[in-house]
């Protein structure tokens, strides 16, 4: 059944079912191999949340298939050319406070072997006593240094994350 599956006539029944929104469109389809290969394609949209309902059979004899259907928001936001709501709600915020920042930066400065232990006090000092604003900048500078040091930015990350 795999060979029925088609990008076009899956994108085809979206865009269907995106005009019908938020209403639920019937689809009676035969046994055929046309019946079949809606079938599978409306499987697949379902199967990926793409559209919502479930196939019933109306009838047994020639295994004729009723399919209730909808299109869900992921489908909507499928179809939308800036990714819809789906790609403003799925933004990832991370958030570092400020102590945290502090106590990372601490730690580098502990660990560098180049400076003398006066110079280190002295640093760890001024990294206490500055504000968030700063430590903002800082994170960002030292984001821009580290990635501007990794050549192969793919192959970094799948490095890192193994």
């Amino acid at each position: 059944m795999g060979e029925f599956l088609d990008r076009a006539r899956q994108h085809e029944l979206l865009l269907q079912l995106r005009d019908e929104y938020p209403h639920w469109k019937v689809f009676d389809l035969k046994g055929d191999e046309e019946g079949r290969r809606e079938t599978v394609n409306l499987h697949y949209l379902l199967e990926h949340r793409l559209i919502d309902g479930q196939p019933r059979f109306s009838s047994m004899g020639d295994k004729s298939v009723l399919w209730k259907v909808r299109i869900t928001h992921d489908g909507l936001d499928f179809l939308a050319a800036d990714g819809g709501l789906g790609a403003i709600l799925g933004v990832v915020t991370v958030k570092l406070h400020d102590d945290t920042v502090r106590d990372l930066l601490i730690a580098r400065v502990e660990e560098d072997g180049t400076k003398d232990n006066a110079t280190k006090v002295k640093l760890k000092e001024t990294i206490r006593g500055l504000p968030a604003e700063m430590l903002s900048t800082l994170v960002k500078k030292a984001m821009e240094t580290g990635l501007g040091h990794v050549g192969d930015i793919g192959a970094w990350i799948h490095h890192v994350i193994g």
